[in-house]
Formats: C-alpha cells, sequence, structure tokens
C-alpha cells in the first residue's frame, strides 16, 4: 500500500504539472438506456461513444472559451471502438457550425504506453467512477485520493444528467441530419 501511494502521488503530481485541463463524463448505464434514443444508441454503439462524443465538444467549448481559434485534435486510446468514434467525429467535422463550435480537429488513436497522457485520463476516468460511486452510495460526499489531489487542476468533469442528455440528443439530432445526403433526409 505505501508503495502505491506513492505512485498515486507522483502520477498526480504529474498529471497537475503538465496537463492545461482535464476532460472527465461519467453516464449511468440506465439513464443512457433510458433517456437516449434507440436510433442514437444504435449510432453510438455504447455509453463509452456516448461519452467520448460529449467529451469532443466539452472540448470546443473549453477552447472558444479560452481563445483558441484553431481546430483541437483528438487523441483516444487504441482499442476503443474505433469505427463508431471516427463515425461520430465524421458527422461533427461534416457540419460546418458544428466544426467552428466544438473546433473539430483530427481524430487518431494512439497506443496508451507511448502515449503518456492516455495513461493519466485512464486514471480521472477510473477515479471519477469511483467517485461517483462513492457518492450513489453515501460512503463519502467528496472525492478521494488522489482524485481529490487532482481537483487543484483546471477540469470539466461531469456526471451526464437527463437534461444534459436531452441537450446531447437535440444537438446530435440535428448535426446528424445536416450530415446525411439530401436523399436520405428527404425520404424521411
Amino acid at each position: 500500500e505505501p508503495r502505491r501511494r506513492e505512485f498515486m502521488a507522483a502520477a498526480c503530481a504529474a498529471i497537475i504539472a503538465s496537463a492545461v485541463y482535464s476532460f472527465g463524463a461519467i453516464i449511468t448505464k440506465s439513464h443512457y438506456e433510458q433517456f437516449v434514443p434507440e436510433d442514437m444508441r444504435n449510432d453510438m454503439g455504447t455509453p463509452y461513444t456516448f461519452l467520448g462524443r460529449y467529451c469532443m465538444t466539452r472540448v470546443g467549448v473549453w477552447a472558444d472559451d479560452n481563445g483558441v481559434d484553431q481546430p483541437v485534435g483528438i487523441v483516444f486510446e487504441h482499442g476503443q471502438p474505433e469505427a463508431v468514434l471516427r463515425f461520430q467525429h465524421g458527422i461533427l467535422s461534416a457540419h460546418e457550425f458544428a466544426r467552428r463550435e466544438f473546433r473539430i480537429g483530427d481524430l487518431s488513436f494512439a497506443d496508451k504506453h507511448s502515449v503518456v497522457e492516455l495513461q493519466a485520463a485512464d486514471l480521472v476516468a477510473y477515479e471519477l467512477v469511483k467517485c461517483w460511486n462513492d457518492l450513489t452510495s453515501k460512503r463519502s460526499n467528496k472525492p478521494r485520493y488522489p482524485l481529490q489531489q487532482m481537483t487543484t487542476l483546471r477540469h470539466d468533469w461531469n456526471k451526464i444528467t437527463a437534461i444534459d442528455i436531452a441537450r446531447e440528443v437535440e444537438i446530435w439530432k440535428s448535426i446528424r441530419d445536416y450530415s446525411r445526403p439530401p436523399k436520405t433526409r428527404d425520404r424521411e
């Protein structure tokens, strides 16, 4: 345990020292199944892809708030649902307003062993899930170490609510409809 805590302290310090901002989101499976329409679930495949798309757009909101006017590249870990994430990225890229609004840049996939930042993202994601589980089971009302250490880092960590899902569904529908060829849209 002392070695693990020492390692976690070093990992948190490295993240805090080198990261500009941290993004993360969680969604319960029941919310995903209850509030995300079936056609969107078919396009997304899994809650992970829904959250991946959500984070792509949150990066753009952060960029806008911080004066970044260039497209922002997004990197996901190899082994994730690449085809579905590419499809969602393509939908966002095809919609001129979404591409500008969310600063949609290139999408790439990397090996987490060669991109240390992906290991940091794994740590944040893992700790967010543990934190949510603690909050819902009433074991604790504050983040545990190491997430508590990382709260000093500027971040956008969200638990996706039914209201958030409704907003995301409306955005997705308008962007998806725009990106379809006119013949497909006209038939519906």
